[in-house]
Protein backbone atom coordinates (compact mmCIF):
# COMPACT_ATOMS: atom_id res chain seq x y z
CA UNK A 1 0.00 0.00 0.00
CA UNK A 2 1.83 3.10 -1.25
CA UNK A 3 0.57 6.57 -0.32
CA UNK A 4 1.47 10.08 -1.45
CA UNK A 5 1.03 13.00 0.94
CA UNK A 6 1.25 16.74 0.52
CA UNK A 7 1.98 18.49 3.84
CA UNK A 8 0.39 15.56 5.67
CA UNK A 9 -2.74 15.36 3.50
CA UNK A 10 -3.35 12.14 1.56
CA UNK A 11 -3.35 12.96 -2.17
CA UNK A 12 -2.65 9.56 -3.77
CA UNK A 13 -3.00 5.84 -3.12
CA UNK A 14 -1.62 2.84 -5.02
CA UNK A 15 -2.70 -0.59 -3.74
CA UNK A 16 -0.67 -3.46 -5.23
CA UNK A 17 -0.04 -7.15 -4.75
CA UNK A 18 3.30 -8.84 -5.41
CA UNK A 19 3.71 -12.33 -6.84
CA UNK A 20 6.42 -14.37 -8.54
CA UNK A 21 6.04 -15.98 -11.95
CA UNK A 22 8.89 -17.68 -13.83
CA UNK A 23 11.48 -15.93 -11.67
CA UNK A 24 10.00 -12.46 -12.23
CA UNK A 25 8.27 -10.22 -9.67
CA UNK A 26 4.88 -9.02 -10.87
CA UNK A 27 3.04 -6.03 -9.41
CA UNK A 28 -0.73 -6.00 -9.95
CA UNK A 29 -3.63 -3.94 -8.66
CA UNK A 30 -5.11 -5.22 -5.42
CA UNK A 31 -8.30 -7.09 -6.35
CA UNK A 32 -7.28 -7.59 -9.99
CA UNK A 33 -9.43 -10.18 -11.73
CA UNK A 34 -12.80 -9.89 -9.98
CA UNK A 35 -12.69 -6.08 -10.07
CA UNK A 36 -14.39 -4.36 -13.01
CA UNK A 37 -12.01 -1.39 -12.91
CA UNK A 38 -8.45 -0.84 -11.76
CA UNK A 39 -6.85 2.54 -11.21
CA UNK A 40 -4.52 4.66 -9.12
CA UNK A 41 -6.40 6.93 -6.74
CA UNK A 42 -5.37 10.57 -7.03
CA UNK A 43 -7.08 13.49 -5.26
CA UNK A 44 -8.54 15.67 -8.06
CA UNK A 45 -8.67 18.69 -5.72
CA UNK A 46 -5.01 18.52 -4.72
CA UNK A 47 -2.89 21.59 -5.60
CA UNK A 48 -0.25 19.16 -6.89
CA UNK A 49 -0.46 18.08 -10.53
CA UNK A 50 -1.92 14.60 -11.09
CA UNK A 51 1.03 13.47 -13.25
CA UNK A 52 3.44 14.45 -10.48
CA UNK A 53 1.51 12.45 -7.86
CA UNK A 54 1.24 9.43 -10.13
CA UNK A 55 4.97 9.59 -10.94
CA UNK A 56 5.80 9.58 -7.24
CA UNK A 57 3.57 6.55 -6.54
CA UNK A 58 4.90 4.47 -9.43
CA UNK A 59 8.54 5.38 -8.72
CA UNK A 60 8.03 4.28 -5.11
CA UNK A 61 6.57 0.96 -6.29
CA UNK A 62 9.57 0.27 -8.52
CA UNK A 63 11.92 1.20 -5.69
CA UNK A 64 10.24 -1.31 -3.35
CA UNK A 65 10.40 -4.15 -5.92
CA UNK A 66 13.22 -3.33 -8.37
CA UNK A 67 13.12 -4.91 -11.83
CA UNK A 68 9.46 -5.90 -11.50
CA UNK A 69 6.83 -6.19 -14.22
CA UNK A 70 3.82 -3.91 -13.65
CA UNK A 71 0.73 -5.80 -14.81
CA UNK A 72 -2.16 -3.37 -14.31
CA UNK A 73 -5.56 -4.71 -15.33
CA UNK A 74 -8.93 -3.16 -16.21
CA UNK A 75 -7.81 0.45 -16.73
CA UNK A 76 -10.66 2.18 -18.55
CA UNK A 77 -10.14 4.42 -21.54
CA UNK A 78 -12.33 6.94 -19.70
CA UNK A 79 -9.80 7.05 -16.85
CA UNK A 80 -7.23 9.90 -17.11
CA UNK A 81 -4.74 7.56 -15.44
CA UNK A 82 -4.44 5.44 -18.63
CA UNK A 83 -2.44 7.91 -20.79
CA UNK A 84 -0.45 9.01 -17.73
CA UNK A 85 0.61 5.39 -17.11
CA UNK A 86 1.82 4.98 -20.68
CA UNK A 87 3.66 8.29 -20.60
CA UNK A 88 5.37 7.41 -17.30
CA UNK A 89 6.52 4.05 -18.68
CA UNK A 90 8.07 5.59 -21.77
CA UNK A 91 9.85 8.29 -19.76
CA UNK A 92 11.32 5.59 -17.50
CA UNK A 93 12.60 3.56 -20.45
CA UNK A 94 10.10 0.72 -19.98
CA UNK A 95 8.46 -1.30 -22.73
CA UNK A 96 4.75 -0.36 -22.71
CA UNK A 97 2.12 -2.89 -23.83
CA UNK A 98 -1.55 -1.92 -23.86
CA UNK A 99 -3.91 -4.84 -24.54
CA UNK A 100 -7.66 -4.62 -24.95
CA UNK A 101 -9.24 -6.53 -22.07
CA UNK A 102 -13.00 -5.97 -21.74
CA UNK A 103 -15.93 -3.74 -22.63
CA UNK A 104 -18.20 -1.91 -20.21
CA UNK A 105 -21.58 -0.30 -20.83
CA UNK A 106 -23.09 2.84 -19.34
CA UNK A 107 -26.31 4.78 -19.69
CA UNK A 108 -25.74 8.52 -19.42
CA UNK A 109 -28.94 10.34 -18.51
CA UNK A 110 -30.21 13.32 -20.40
CA UNK A 111 -30.07 16.56 -18.41
CA UNK A 112 -32.77 19.19 -18.44
CA UNK A 113 -32.21 22.44 -16.54
CA UNK A 114 -29.26 20.88 -14.77
CA UNK A 115 -31.26 17.89 -13.46
CA UNK A 116 -30.91 14.28 -14.74
CA UNK A 117 -34.10 13.08 -16.40
CA UNK A 118 -35.18 9.54 -15.47
CA UNK A 119 -35.73 7.26 -18.47
CA UNK A 120 -39.48 6.83 -18.96
CA UNK A 121 -40.99 5.12 -21.94
CA UNK A 122 -44.42 3.71 -22.61
CA UNK A 123 -42.94 0.23 -23.11
CA UNK A 124 -41.26 0.38 -19.68
CA UNK A 125 -44.54 1.26 -17.99
CA UNK A 126 -46.40 -1.45 -19.91
CA UNK A 127 -43.76 -4.03 -19.00
CA UNK A 128 -43.90 -3.03 -15.32
CA UNK A 129 -47.71 -3.35 -15.16
CA UNK A 130 -47.57 -6.71 -16.93
CA UNK A 131 -44.86 -8.03 -14.58
CA UNK A 132 -46.76 -7.04 -11.44
CA UNK A 133 -50.01 -8.48 -12.80
CA UNK A 134 -48.36 -11.84 -13.53
CA UNK A 135 -46.65 -11.91 -10.14
CA UNK A 136 -49.97 -11.25 -8.40
CA UNK A 137 -51.26 -14.49 -9.88
CA UNK A 138 -48.76 -16.29 -7.62
CA UNK A 139 -49.63 -14.50 -4.40
CA UNK A 140 -49.23 -11.25 -2.51
CA UNK A 141 -46.51 -9.14 -4.15
CA UNK A 142 -44.21 -6.76 -2.29
CA UNK A 143 -41.70 -4.60 -4.19
CA UNK A 144 -39.03 -3.22 -1.87
CA UNK A 145 -36.62 -0.42 -2.76
CA UNK A 146 -34.30 -1.65 -0.01
CA UNK A 147 -34.42 -5.09 1.56
CA UNK A 148 -32.25 -3.91 4.47
CA UNK A 149 -33.01 -1.35 7.14
CA UNK A 150 -30.86 1.79 7.36
CA UNK A 151 -28.70 0.26 10.12
CA UNK A 152 -29.03 -3.52 9.70
CA UNK A 153 -28.06 -5.95 12.39
CA UNK A 154 -25.61 -8.73 11.66
CA UNK A 155 -28.38 -11.30 11.98
CA UNK A 156 -30.51 -9.40 9.43
CA UNK A 157 -27.61 -9.31 6.96
CA UNK A 158 -26.87 -13.04 7.36
CA UNK A 159 -30.53 -13.95 6.89
CA UNK A 160 -30.90 -11.82 3.77
CA UNK A 161 -27.64 -13.18 2.32
CA UNK A 162 -29.01 -16.71 2.69
CA UNK A 163 -32.20 -15.64 0.88
CA UNK A 164 -30.19 -14.12 -1.98
CA UNK A 165 -28.10 -17.29 -2.23
CA UNK A 166 -31.32 -19.33 -2.46
CA UNK A 167 -32.53 -17.11 -5.32
CA UNK A 168 -29.21 -17.67 -7.13
CA UNK A 169 -29.49 -21.43 -6.65
CA UNK A 170 -32.97 -21.36 -8.20
CA UNK A 171 -31.96 -19.30 -11.25
CA UNK A 172 -32.67 -21.01 -14.61
CA UNK A 173 -28.94 -20.81 -15.48
CA UNK A 174 -27.66 -21.51 -11.96
CA UNK A 175 -25.08 -24.04 -13.14
CA UNK A 176 -23.45 -21.54 -15.51
CA UNK A 177 -23.61 -18.41 -13.34
CA UNK A 178 -21.35 -17.23 -10.56
CA UNK A 179 -22.66 -17.37 -6.99
CA UNK A 180 -21.38 -14.26 -5.19
CA UNK A 181 -23.03 -15.07 -1.87
CA UNK A 182 -20.93 -18.20 -1.38
CA UNK A 183 -17.36 -18.61 -0.18
CA UNK A 184 -14.96 -15.66 0.25
CA UNK A 185 -17.01 -13.34 -1.98
CA UNK A 186 -20.07 -14.05 0.14
CA UNK A 187 -18.17 -13.20 3.31
CA UNK A 188 -17.00 -9.95 1.71
CA UNK A 189 -20.55 -9.02 0.67
CA UNK A 190 -21.87 -9.72 4.16
CA UNK A 191 -19.20 -7.53 5.71
CA UNK A 192 -19.91 -4.79 3.16
CA UNK A 193 -23.65 -4.80 3.82
CA UNK A 194 -23.05 -4.73 7.57
CA UNK A 195 -20.61 -1.80 7.48
CA UNK A 196 -21.54 0.30 4.44
CA UNK A 197 -23.98 3.19 4.92
CA UNK A 198 -27.36 2.73 3.29
CA UNK A 199 -26.63 5.67 0.97
CA UNK A 200 -23.82 3.69 -0.72
CA UNK A 201 -25.81 0.56 -1.58
CA UNK A 202 -29.27 -0.29 -2.86
CA UNK A 203 -30.46 -3.84 -2.41
CA UNK A 204 -33.90 -3.92 -3.99
CA UNK A 205 -36.07 -6.96 -4.38
CA UNK A 206 -39.45 -8.57 -4.94
CA UNK A 207 -41.21 -10.86 -2.49
CA UNK A 208 -44.18 -13.09 -3.24
CA UNK A 209 -46.05 -14.23 -0.13
CA UNK A 210 -43.00 -13.19 1.90
CA UNK A 211 -40.54 -15.25 -0.17
CA UNK A 212 -37.74 -13.46 -1.98
CA UNK A 213 -37.93 -14.27 -5.71
CA UNK A 214 -35.69 -11.57 -7.22
CA UNK A 215 -33.13 -8.98 -6.12
CA UNK A 216 -30.67 -6.43 -7.49
CA UNK A 217 -27.62 -4.99 -5.73
CA UNK A 218 -26.46 -1.52 -6.83
CA UNK A 219 -23.39 0.36 -5.60
CA UNK A 220 -24.01 4.09 -5.25
CA UNK A 221 -21.46 6.88 -5.77
CA UNK A 222 -22.12 10.64 -5.95
CA UNK A 223 -22.51 10.72 -9.74
CA UNK A 224 -22.74 7.03 -10.73
CA UNK A 225 -24.85 4.03 -9.76
CA UNK A 226 -23.22 0.70 -10.66
CA UNK A 227 -25.37 -2.39 -11.19
CA UNK A 228 -23.28 -4.98 -9.35
CA UNK A 229 -25.38 -8.16 -9.44
CA UNK A 230 -28.97 -9.26 -9.99
CA UNK A 231 -30.79 -12.56 -9.97
CA UNK A 232 -34.26 -14.09 -10.02
CA UNK A 233 -35.80 -17.49 -9.33
CA UNK A 234 -36.88 -19.80 -12.13
CA UNK A 235 -40.47 -19.65 -10.83
CA UNK A 236 -40.77 -16.03 -11.99
CA UNK A 237 -38.44 -16.18 -15.01
CA UNK A 238 -41.24 -15.85 -17.62
CA UNK A 239 -42.55 -12.66 -15.98
CA UNK A 240 -39.61 -10.34 -16.75
CA UNK A 241 -38.98 -9.48 -13.12
CA UNK A 242 -35.25 -8.91 -13.72
CA UNK A 243 -35.98 -6.29 -16.37
CA UNK A 244 -38.54 -4.70 -14.06
CA UNK A 245 -36.04 -4.29 -11.20
CA UNK A 246 -33.40 -2.96 -13.59
CA UNK A 247 -35.74 -0.30 -14.99
CA UNK A 248 -36.81 0.73 -11.48
CA UNK A 249 -33.16 1.14 -10.51
CA UNK A 250 -32.50 3.39 -13.51
CA UNK A 251 -35.40 5.68 -12.62
CA UNK A 252 -34.32 5.78 -8.98
CA UNK A 253 -30.74 6.65 -9.94
CA UNK A 254 -31.84 9.60 -12.06
CA UNK A 255 -34.13 10.89 -9.31
CA UNK A 256 -31.23 10.63 -6.84
CA UNK A 257 -29.16 12.97 -9.04
CA UNK A 258 -26.82 10.41 -10.56
CA UNK A 259 -25.45 11.30 -13.98
CA UNK A 260 -25.25 7.73 -15.24
CA UNK A 261 -25.86 4.03 -14.64
CA UNK A 262 -22.78 1.84 -15.01
CA UNK A 263 -23.62 -1.73 -16.03
CA UNK A 264 -19.95 -2.70 -15.54
CA UNK A 265 -18.15 -5.09 -17.88
CA UNK A 266 -20.00 -7.44 -20.15
CA UNK A 267 -22.14 -7.19 -23.28
CA UNK A 268 -25.34 -8.88 -22.15
CA UNK A 269 -28.49 -8.07 -24.15
CA UNK A 270 -30.18 -6.10 -21.37
CA UNK A 271 -27.14 -3.82 -21.17
CA UNK A 272 -27.14 -3.24 -24.91
CA UNK A 273 -30.83 -2.27 -24.78
CA UNK A 274 -30.32 0.43 -22.14
CA UNK A 275 -26.76 1.67 -22.62
CA UNK A 276 -25.82 4.61 -24.82
CA UNK A 277 -22.07 4.74 -24.01
CA UNK A 278 -19.44 2.02 -24.32
CA UNK A 279 -15.91 2.06 -22.87
CA UNK A 280 -12.97 -0.28 -23.29
CA UNK A 281 -10.71 -1.41 -20.45
CA UNK A 282 -7.05 -2.18 -21.10
CA UNK A 283 -4.39 -4.32 -19.51
CA UNK A 284 -1.29 -2.14 -19.23
CA UNK A 285 2.00 -4.01 -18.87
CA UNK A 286 5.16 -2.03 -18.14
CA UNK A 287 8.16 -4.27 -18.81
CA UNK A 288 11.73 -3.53 -17.59
CA UNK A 289 14.26 -2.62 -20.27
CA UNK A 290 17.30 -4.61 -21.39
CA UNK A 291 17.64 -7.41 -23.89
CA UNK A 292 17.44 -10.42 -21.57
CA UNK A 293 15.26 -8.96 -18.83
CA UNK A 294 12.98 -7.25 -21.37
CA UNK A 295 12.49 -10.41 -23.41
CA UNK A 296 11.79 -12.38 -20.24
CA UNK A 297 9.25 -9.79 -19.07
CA UNK A 298 7.47 -9.64 -22.44
CA UNK A 299 7.20 -13.42 -22.54
CA UNK A 300 5.72 -13.56 -19.03
CA UNK A 301 3.32 -10.70 -19.82
CA UNK A 302 2.12 -12.40 -23.01
CA UNK A 303 1.60 -15.67 -21.09
CA UNK A 304 -0.54 -13.86 -18.52
CA UNK A 305 -2.67 -12.30 -21.26
CA UNK A 306 -3.12 -15.62 -23.05
CA UNK A 307 -4.08 -17.36 -19.84
CA UNK A 308 -6.87 -14.87 -19.21
CA UNK A 309 -8.19 -15.12 -22.77
CA UNK A 310 -8.31 -18.90 -22.59
CA UNK A 311 -10.13 -18.78 -19.25
CA UNK A 312 -12.75 -16.46 -20.77
CA UNK A 313 -13.56 -19.02 -23.46
CA UNK A 314 -14.80 -21.75 -21.14
CA UNK A 315 -16.68 -23.53 -23.89
CA UNK A 316 -13.51 -23.88 -25.96
CA UNK A 317 -11.47 -25.12 -22.99
CA UNK A 318 -14.13 -27.61 -21.90
CA UNK A 319 -14.43 -28.87 -25.49
CA UNK A 320 -10.70 -29.56 -25.69
CA UNK A 321 -10.82 -31.38 -22.36
CA UNK A 322 -13.70 -33.57 -23.57
CA UNK A 323 -11.81 -34.39 -26.78
CA UNK A 324 -8.75 -35.50 -24.84
CA UNK A 325 -10.90 -37.76 -22.66
CA UNK A 326 -12.40 -39.61 -25.65
CA UNK A 327 -11.43 -43.26 -25.99
CA UNK A 328 -9.46 -43.83 -22.78
CA UNK A 329 -7.99 -46.99 -24.32
CA UNK A 330 -6.54 -45.17 -27.34
CA UNK A 331 -2.92 -44.12 -27.35
CA UNK A 332 -2.17 -40.45 -26.66
CA UNK A 333 -0.93 -39.98 -30.25
CA UNK A 334 -4.35 -40.93 -31.69
CA UNK A 335 -6.11 -38.50 -29.32
CA UNK A 336 -3.82 -35.64 -30.32
CA UNK A 337 -4.26 -36.44 -34.01
CA UNK A 338 -8.06 -36.50 -33.64
CA UNK A 339 -8.00 -33.15 -31.89
CA UNK A 340 -5.79 -31.69 -34.61
CA UNK A 341 -8.16 -32.75 -37.40
CA UNK A 342 -11.15 -31.04 -35.85
CA UNK A 343 -12.51 -27.91 -37.49
CA UNK A 344 -11.59 -24.69 -35.70
CA UNK A 345 -14.16 -23.47 -33.23
CA UNK A 346 -15.90 -20.26 -34.26
CA UNK A 347 -15.02 -17.41 -31.97
CA UNK A 348 -11.57 -18.76 -31.21
CA UNK A 349 -9.52 -15.84 -29.90
CA UNK A 350 -6.88 -14.39 -32.16
CA UNK A 351 -3.39 -13.68 -30.96
CA UNK A 352 -3.57 -11.13 -28.12
CA UNK A 353 -1.22 -8.71 -29.84
CA UNK A 354 -0.84 -5.16 -28.66
CA UNK A 355 -3.72 -2.89 -29.53
CA UNK A 356 -2.79 0.69 -30.41
CA UNK A 357 -2.79 2.75 -27.20
CA UNK A 358 -5.98 4.79 -26.92
CA UNK A 359 -5.76 8.52 -27.45
CA UNK A 360 -5.22 10.57 -24.33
Amino acid sequence: MITARDEGDLVGLLALTVRRRCGLSILSFLGAGPSDYGTILVDPDSPQDQPRILDALLDAARAVVPGSLLDLEQVSDADPVLPLLQDWGRRRGLSVHCRRQSESMQEVFQVERGVPVPPKTRSMRRHGHRTLRLLESLGEVEVLADLLSRVPTRAEVLSLADECAAVDAGHPQAKRRTHPWRGPSGALLRDFLSAAPSSSRWLSGVRVDGRLVAYQLDLVAPSTVATYYASYHADVAPFGVGTYLESQSRVRAAKAGAAQIDFLRGMQPYKLRAANVQHTSYRVQLVPGGVIRGSHGRAVGAALAWRQIVRRHRRLVNGVRRVLRLGPGLPARSCRASAGRRRPVSGTPTHPGDDPPPAA
